[in-house]
Parts: structure tokens; C-alpha cells; sequence
């Protein structure tokens, strides 16, 4: 039986400092586990999958985690991991328009970033 890898989840979206857990699956062989590196992008990886965002992003931007095969380390697998740029600090108007019929509701609010 040939070996193969998977990894779930096959792409995640995360904010600075925040954490995925991916998981690997190994078929075709004893030897379940894998070695996990980041092949492009930014952040970490631990030996059990779990993946932290860098704590400060200033775009948006891509990382790509990688799983291979202790037994066949030419079977692997890649998990996208899309990076998101905090919001800048400042006051936003966010305006809300509800419409029912004939009827509209219209609610304001002010959202504070620091």
C-alpha cells in the first residue's frame, strides 16, 4: 500500500498571535508521525501541529504548513494558512439598515480600535 498524508484543516484565517491546531494523517504505514515546517509565510509550528500567528502583522499576507511523512519523507502534505492584519487603531462608524416592507430601521454605532 503506498503511503500517504493529509493534513486537516487544509487552509485556516487567523489574526496576529493566534493559534491552529493542524492534524496529520498517515496511511499506508506503521509509522504515523510526521515532521511539521512552515515552507514560505511567517509565524511557528510545534512538533504537534499547533501553528501561531506572528504577534504583529502590517498586511495581510501567507503562510504554508507542511507535514512529512517520517516514514517516506517524500510524501508530505500543505495546509494554507491565509494571515490577517490587525485593524488600525482609530473610530469607525458602523451604520446598519434594516428594511422590512415600507418599514427601515437605521442604528449607528462608533467602534474604537486601540
Amino acid at each position: 500500500m503506498a503511503i500517504t498524508v493529509g493534513v486537516s484543516p487544509v487552509s485556516t484565517s487567523l489574526y496576529p498571535s493566534q493559534s491552529q491546531h493542524f492534524v496529520a494523517t498517515v496511511t499506508g504505514s506503521t509509522d504515523t508521525a510526521v515532521t511539521w515546517n512552515i515552507l514560505n509565510g511567517a509565524g511557528t509550528i510545534a512538533a504537534n501541529g499547533l501553528y501561531t500567528a506572528p504577534a504583529s502583522l502590517t498586511s495581510n499576507t501567507e503562510a504554508t504548513v507542511h507535514a512529512t511523512a517520517h516514514a517516506d519523507s517524500t510524501k508530505s502534505q500543505s495546509a494554507l494558512v491565509k494571515l490577517n492584519a490587525q485593524t488600525p487603531n482609530g473610530t469607525y462608524t458602523i451604520r446598519v439598515n434594516a428594511t422590512s416592507g415600507s418599514v427601515t430601521q437605521t442604528t449607528t454605532a462608533v467602534l474604537v480600535v486601540q
